[in-house]
């Protein structure tokens, strides 16, 4: 009996499933599920968690398909005993018949004696000390367990599922001027003062900006909450807060609007002003966005 496989369209999907990922470049983790002999296999991408699995054999149904074999084909016990062994002559052989009374006989007699020699003994030894034991009684002895009881065995925990890893970047110099570790599968170019990252599809997308500013760090916020404000005039925008790129002070505004959302982070360095900011729309998949708050966090000012 052979063990069943995944069917062609399962297998199908599992090389859809893996070039579909391969662009996360996280990597793949194969494994099977705990269960008693049962489990599927399952491929987890590293990069979003995703996972596809197909059924393995019942291990504990082979095994009593294989029991009810063995016990069709079995010979009985009786044969297994096998008969009697036989002189070569093909006769078996009687067994001599003793003289004298049967042996039965021999010992109920020897029972019987040893009743009465028994009875005898108990009149004797009763006669003196029925006056002291009339009426006494030995006291029940109860019998109490110290050994505590035994907890009922727990089951063994599943394994950990496995988690995914942090989006892995290439980093990348640009105009000389600034450093981003762009993710995977996405697009990059330069547009003279402006980097722009791109998720596959147009979404998520990442925009640093630099010039040559003598601005406060404060300016910079205030001109970071205004620039969202004209992009999303019926978004939510929020005041500055303080943050950290690549170890630099630096400032934190987000807008929202509907499903979608934008952070600006404004610093200085050096003599230059930098502005970054992320999108990310309301159906982007959640490595993506992982992918893009990482891209933020690898900036880098040369």
């Amino acid at each position: 009996m052979g063990v069943p496989g995944p069917s062609g369209s399962r297998t199908s999907a599992i090389s859809r499933f893996l070039a579909e990922h391969q662009d996360h470049d996280a990597g793949f983790d194969v494994g099977r599920e705990a269960g008693s002999g049962t489990g599927r296999l399952r491929v987890v991408c590293l990069g979003c968690g995703a996972s596809v699995e197909y059924r393995a054999a019942d291990a504990e149904s082979v095994a009593a398909t294989r029991a009810q074999l063995e016990d069709r084909v079995s010979p009985p016990r009786e044969r297994e005993r096998g008969s009697p062994q036989r002189p070569a002559g093909g006769r078996a052989t009687r067994r001599p018949e003793t003289s004298g009374p049967p042996l039965r006989t021999i010992g109920i007699g020897i029972l019987i004696a040893s009743a009465l020699v028994v009875a005898g003994i108990l009149l004797l030894s009763g006669g003196g000390s029925s006056g002291d034991s009339k009426g006494s009684t030995s006291p029940a002895v109860a019998t109490v367990s110290t050994r505590a009881p035994q907890p009922a065995a727990q089951p063994a925990p599943p394994p950990p599922k496995p988690q995914p890893r942090a989006p892995r970047l290439h980093p990348t110099t640009f105009a000389d001027r600034v450093s981003i570790g762009v993710p995977g599968g996405w697009q990059s170019e330069q547009r003279g003062s402006e980097t722009v990252l791109t998720g596959p599809g147009g979404s998520p997308e990442i925009n640093a900006y630099f010039a040559e500013e003598s601005h406060s760090l404060a300016d910079l916020g205030s001109s970071a909450v205004d620039f969202l404000k004209d992009r999303h005039p019926d978004g939510h925008v929020t005041v500055p807060h303080p943050t950290h790129i690549a170890g630099i002070q630096a400032l934190q505004v987000e807008a929202t609007f509907g499903p979608g959302s934008e952070t600006a982070v404004v610093l200085t360095s050096g003599a230059f002003a930098y502005l970054l900011v992320k999108r990310i729309e309301g159906g982007d998949q959640p490595f993506r966005v992982r992918q893009a708050t990482a891209a933020l966090d690898s900036f880098r000012p040369l």
